[in-house]
């Protein structure tokens, strides 16, 4: 059975020891290269001496145009193959590794990093636990003299040659922070191509690698891989060694950031720094609105869809489904074509850069997805309300009810891919998808009075320009009132504090008098024993106390 994790926390599977289990999937190590075979023949001198068992394990190098080209070196593991991609770029070259391999789990290595005997046992024994985890292994820059591969070869631990080497720093502060990654809003940024690997199930979701990026490309393969249900675990028992530093370490800092920030800001949701401009169009928004046209007039549909872009939320998109691709150009009686609605719909909206309108939504492609019906239409805070609540209960579905017709449910539906995805991998046969969403995430009902939808009915005509900014002037001019307002009354609770403090003081002096008094009265009572005039003074004095005369 599946194990079932729940958002990163991978803390519920155990591997076993090295050395102490029997594997049985097989692996391809994708290793693109580009020239520099000293480094490529001590990559593969560590590959040959694996404890991983040799008939299920695969090495394919992929020449990405070298110069002379590369060739397979005497020591190297007995199932190893080399590849030419003429296409320029390490993408196009994993790419091409990716779709030659036949392993159960692809492990990206880059050709400058040798490993140590156990690196692939240690990533293996996690993907015999789950189908769907990114495994990222303990890499070391190394400026050491570079040995002759049979020294690597016959070497029981790579520590002696190649130590003292500096760790992938920013990875291991990640992880540090983040509690091995269980608390990481973004546990995909530690997808590197230097050594990391993946259950191929994941990549037959996510699709190969970016090849319009030349920078970048791995942080994006592994945000897709998120989406796809990916959980990212960092191994330290996963050892290997770069040989000489990153391109990080090597270029200036500020300039690649520049670089994979501007490619990578498009595709990545998550990064929001990177996305402060409020009103752009983002190649992957934040979240996707989906409307079901098919049923709905043209009048409801264009009230929902109107209603989402006017919406504070503002990195979306919206899909509207219907038979958008029967729709011919020109028609002979167009006001009589059944399809009307729908070619109104395509005049208003076909050029529009938020809107698509398509036969089907398809797969989930931003981070948050919403279903909306048509006739239905969001208060302009109602969408960040959703996501506010999602995220602050780590939630993978949530339910708006907004009417119930018989026993049918009117809802809107907020889902996180990447939640979704989980469910969808780890589903069992006959159960709903809600319950398996539920383990890995969480799912929740709530109110349409919170969470405000109002339908079309209820709704006014959308403001022209002139109209919105009246109605923003009224509104700044609210504000201002209603501040005011709240300075009144504070100052009438300052006020109020102030009495009831009096009020406490007096009722503590009046406490004070009348225990003066009942001390008197107790002491005439007693005296009044020996004096008959006295007695009959206590009587009179203890009816005007319980009086209160």
């Amino acid at each position: 059975m599946t194990p079932r994790i729940r958002a990163n926390d991978y803390r519920t599977l155990t591997p076993p020891a090295l050395g102490s289990w029997t594997p049985k999937l097989t692996v391809s190590v994708v290793m693109p290269a580009y020239g520099n075979q000293e480094q490529l023949d001590l990559a593969l001198a560590a590959l040959a001496v694996q404890t991983y068992p040799e008939e299920l394990l695969e090495v394919i190098v992929i020449d990405n145009g070298s110069s002379p080209p590369l060739r397979l070196p005497e020591i190297r593991p007995s199932r190893a193959r080399l590849l030419v991609c003429d296409m320029p770029g390490r993408a196009n070259a994993r790419n091409a590794g990716l779709a030659a391999a036949t392993g159960d789990v692809i492990h990206w290595m880059d050709s400058d990093v040798v490993a140590e005997r156990d690196e692939v046992e240690a990533h293996m024994r996690w993907h015999h636990l789950a189908p769907y985890l990114v495994v990222t292994a303990a890499l070391r820059f190394t400026t050491a003299v570079p040995p002759e591969p049979r020294k690597v070869a016959e070497a029981h631990g790579l520590d002696a040659i190649f130590e003292p080497a500096e760790p992938h720093v920013w990875i291991e502060d990640m992880v540090a922070r983040t509690d091995g990654l269980t608390s990481s809003p973004r546990p995909f940024s530690v997808h590197i191509g230097g050594a990391t690997s993946v259950g191929r199930r994941l990549f037959d979701r996510a699709g190969p690698m970016d090849v319009r990026l030349f920078l970048g490309q791995d942080t994006e393969m592994g945000y897709r891989l998120a989406q796809a249900g990916a959980v990212f675990i960092p191994d330290a028992d996963a050892r290997a060694y770069h040989l000489g530093p990153s391109m990080r370490m090597r270029a200036e800092g500020a300039d690649v950031n520049k670089v994979s920030h501007a490619l990578v800001s498009g595709g990545i949701p998550q990064y929001t720094w990177l996305r402060r401009e409020v009103g752009r169009q983002w190649r992957v928004p934040w979240m996707e609105v989906v409307i079901d046209a098919r049923g709905a007039c043209y009048d409801d549909v264009r009230a929902s869809v109107d209603g989402v872009l006017a919406s504070t939320l503002t990195d979306l998109a919206v899909i509207v489904e219907g038979p958008f691709d029967q729709l011919e150009p020109e028609r002979r009686a167009p006001l009589k074509d059944p399809l009307l609605d729908f070619a109104l719909l395509a005049a208003r909206y076909g050029e529009d850069g938020r809107v698509r309108l398509v036969p089907s939504a398809g797969e989930l492609g931003a981070p948050f997805r919403l279903t909306l019906p048509a006739g239905w239409e969001p208060a302009q805070e109602t969408l960040f309300q959703l996501l506010d609540l999602m995220r602050a209960e780590d939630l993978g579905r949530v339910h708006v009810l907004l009417d119930e017709d018989g026993d049918d449910l009117v809802s809107v539906r907020l889902d996180r891919a990447a939640s979704v995805a989980r469910a969808e991998l780890v589903v069992r046969p006959g159960e709903a998808v809600d319950d398996a969403i539920h383990e890995v995430a969480g799912v929740r009902w709530v109110d349409d009075e919170t969470y405000a939808f109002r339908p079309v009915a209820d709704t006014v005509a959308p403001m022209t320009f002139r109209g919105a900014y009246r109605a923003r002037l009224r509104a700044e001019a609210e504000v201002e009132r209603l501040n005011k307002e709240v300075e009144r009354l504070r100052g009438q609770v300052a006020k109020w504090r102030d009495e009831s403090a009096g009020w406490r003081k007096n009722a503590v002096q009046f406490r004070r008098e009348i225990g003066a008094l009942r001390t008197e009265i107790g002491r005439i009572r007693r005296e009044s024993r020996r004096n008959p005039r006295l007695k009959a003074l206590a009587r009179r004095m203890t009816r005007a106390f319980t009086s209160g005369e």
